[in-house]
Order: structure tokens, then sequence, then C-alpha cells
């Protein structure tokens, strides 16, 4: 099964962390209570330098475990990440079906007077739709 991952060293530079990478992502691991093969995979690589060969470590987070370490980043891209998931949210617990309406301008008498129309037409019309129903409610109680 192939999972979705985030190189470390990506995450650690667009969150614009100033800490050094091995330091900061192994403050992130324990931070975040991740666990290796299940949140993050760590891997090695030798590099080959002037002065010998140096090890390299490299963390692949899943894409869960990078939006985990950004929302709590103090970053302000951090505080970008979790004002974003905030903004989803929000939008995703809101009533599907409720319309949203633009306030008419009050400061203009007319407008205003139109509104106050508005509203009174759909009332009556609302009540007379209730009005004719009224029989046929009571018609289907006294049936059941």
């Amino acid at each position: 099964m192939d999972v979705a991952t985030v190189r470390g060293r990506v995450l650690h530079g667009r969150l614009g962390v100033s800490k050094d990478f091995t330091s900061w992502a192994k403050a992130q691991v324990q931070r975040g209570r991740l666990v290796e093969g299940r949140d993050y995979l760590l891997t090695q690589q030798g590099e080959q330098r002037a002065s010998g060969t140096k090890r390299v470590s490299e963390y692949h987070f899943t894409v869960e475990a990078a939006k985990h370490i950004a929302m709590m980043s103090g970053t302000d891209k951090g505080f970008e990440v979790r004002d974003y998931f905030i903004e989803c949210e929000r939008r995703a617990s809101a009533p599907a079906n409720v319309p949203v309406f633009a306030l008419p301008d009050f400061t203009n008498p007319a407008d205003a007077a139109r509104a106050w129309a508005d509203q009174f037409d759909a009332r009556t019309q609302a009540e007379l739709r209730v009005a004719v129903m009224v029989p046929q409610v009571a018609a289907l109680h006294r049936i059941a």
C-alpha cells in the first residue's frame, strides 16, 4: 500500500523554521507523539564530503503527520496553516441549506421599504399556504 508522504526538509523549509533540520525533526516527533512506521519513516544516506562520509537523516512524514506538525508550528506559516484548517472546518460544519442573504442598505428609505414589503409579502403567502393545508391535515388526522 502506497502512502503519500511529505519530505521533512521540504516541510521544514516551507514553514520557515530557523532551527537546524535534524534537531527540529526530532523535536516534532517527540512533541507530536509520532510513531515511526505509522506517522513517519526515517531514512539515512551517506553523503560524501571532503572531510569524509557523513550520514544524512531524512524524515518522510505522512500527510496527516505533516498537517499536525504544521499546525503546531510557531512560525508565521504555521499560523496560516491553522487559519486555513479552521476555515475549512467552519465551512464543513456550516448547515448546507442555509441561504446567505445580503442585507439591504437601510440608510436608503426606499430600500428599507422594499425589504419590508418583500418580507411582508413572503409572510402573507406562507400564511395562505398554511391556511389551505389546515383542513387537509385535519382530514389526514381523522383518517389516521
